[in-house]
């Protein structure tokens, strides 16, 4: 087998080779919009390996694109997904993650069941 004499080829120039993200793509507010109706919103996101809802309560919360989500594990080992906001006027539910027997709103109370039906209103 012989060798190629690659003494006479010529490189091409980095910027031929790589073709690079303009750096006001990160920082573009109008970039950012048109990613969140053309990807983000028709593509699935991960919000958390299975092993974090183990148990029934188990939740997670996800904060993506103006959005808050709750992940949570229900009595029937069912694996839910809400809007993270109370029906009643709108207060975000929970955060971060943790292990909860039913959800309740900080603001007035309303109790709502793991899977996500309402439970109670308080008098």
């Amino acid at each position: 087998m012989s060798k190629r004499n690659l003494s006479k080829v010529t490189p091409l120039p980095i910027d031929r080779l790589v073709r690079r993200v303009p750096n006001d793509r990160y920082v573009c507010s109008e970039f950012m919009e048109l990613e969140r109706e053309k990807i983000f919103s028709r593509a699935w996101i991960m919000a958390c390996p299975e092993w974090r809802l183990a148990q029934p309560g188990d939740y997670v919360t996800l904060d993506e694109l103006d959005q808050s989500i709750l992940i949570v594990r229900d009595d029937s080992s069912q694996i839910r997904a809400f809007h993270n906001v109370c029906r009643h006027r709108g207060t975000r539910l929970l955060s971060k993650c943790g292990r909860i027997d039913g959800i309740q709103c900080p603001y007035h109370g309303w109790h709502y069941r793991l899977d996500g039906t309402l439970d109670r209103i308080p008098k």
